[in-house]
């Protein structure tokens, strides 16, 4: 928690940038990023988003380069109003209140144009061409290969096996676990890589006047596009049908560089989405754990169910029986 003191010296360093004007700050909401944010209201009304970060975790740095780039080539992100590195302080767009997960009580024809709103800029961002991306001016972080494939599973395995349910796997079942997971890493490494967000959730799209805007993209970097589509489709902070996740699929071959058959999309995101549900598990864990948010936890469910029901047509029969176990330890019926 940001002292008292902080942020005096805060709004007393943010007054020198806006002319000396009298200034209101109000926290929001904390997440899960080494960040705090801060609604900064000006004496005529206005208002932006504070963001004061820890540059321990590097990405955070990263954070106003890659918007100042997704905003260059069409992608909708909040604009860069004020940076003082020095500080450790952002000052971006305010755009209001509302996320993807605001909306998730409407009935889906209400809900849809917002989605596929939300793909159509994902496609652009994953039509991108590697090849000019300005590497020497914009800093992201290393992509997905094997190694960051293994570390989101342990990832997994430590912090909410362990950590959270209290499961200790036995040495012979993780061989054969580890088999299932090198596999899974083979297949989502056979796509060709691309820039995606990696955190595309509902609560990382804002939703303002109608239109969709990326918040929460410095851990952008190279990867597999389904981990970005199943991270939306399988999030688990909102429930969708199955025959709605089958829509968005669609939508986003129909609006991608997707040359392959619908089967083949669904059948890689399905596989990425295990992936990608692993990794959320283990920052819910980690979260509750080592920060003490425990509100992440709420998500737990949600995310086991969307585990289980993908493990249900793949060949992951290790994975599958720690799912379930999981489920039991945590009360949770899948």
């Amino acid at each position: 928690m940001i002292s008292e003191e902080s942020i005096l010296h805060i709004r007393e360093f943010l007054s020198k940038f806006f002319s000396g004007d009298p200034l209101e700050l109000s926290p929001l909401s904390k997440r899960g990023s080494q960040r705090d944010f801060f609604r900064l209201k000006l004496k005529d009304g206005r208002t932006f988003i504070v963001i004061i970060y820890d540059p321990e975790r590097v990405e955070n740095t990263y954070y106003a380069g890659i918007a100042r780039f997704l905003k260059g080539i069409g992608i909708p992100v909040p604009s860069i109003v004020y940076e003082a590195k020095e500080e450790n302080i952002l000052v971006v767009e305010d755009l209001g209140d509302l996320d993807l997960f605001s909306f998730k009580d409407l009935d889906w024809e209400m809900r849809k144009p917002l989605y596929e709103k939300t793909i159509l800029s994902l496609s652009r961002l994953h039509r991108y061409p590697l090849e000019n991306f300005p590497s020497t001016e914009v800093r992201i972080a290393e992509g997905f290969d094997a190694l960051l494939y293994a570390w989101e599973r342990e990832y997994f395995i430590e912090n909410f096996v362990r950590g959270v349910t209290g499961i200790e796997i036995d040495p012979l079942f993780f061989v054969e676990l580890k088999r299932e997971f090198e596999k899974l890493t083979s297949d989502l490494m056979s796509l060709p890589s691309c820039l995606i967000h990696r955190d595309c959730q509902s609560k990382n799209v804002m939703v303002k006047e109608g239109s969709v805007y990326f918040i929460d993209f410095q851990g952008m970097r190279k990867g597999n596009p389904f981990y970005d589509l199943g991270s939306l489709v399988f999030d688990p902070y909102v429930s969708l049908l199955e025959k709605e996740r089958e829509e968005l699929i669609r939508f986003y071959c129909e609006t991608s560089n997707w040359k392959n058959s619908l089967s083949e999309a669904k059948e890689a995101v399905y596989r990425a989405s295990i992936q990608r549900i692993m990794q959320a598990l283990g920052a819910f864990g980690f979260l509750w754990k080592k920060r003490g948010l425990k509100e992440y936890m709420e998500y737990v469910p949600q995310a086991l169910k969307n585990l289980y029901y993908l493990l249900k047509n793949e060949r992951m029969e290790k994975l599958k029986e720690l799912v379930i176990s999981c489920g039991s330890a945590l009360g949770v019926e899948l």
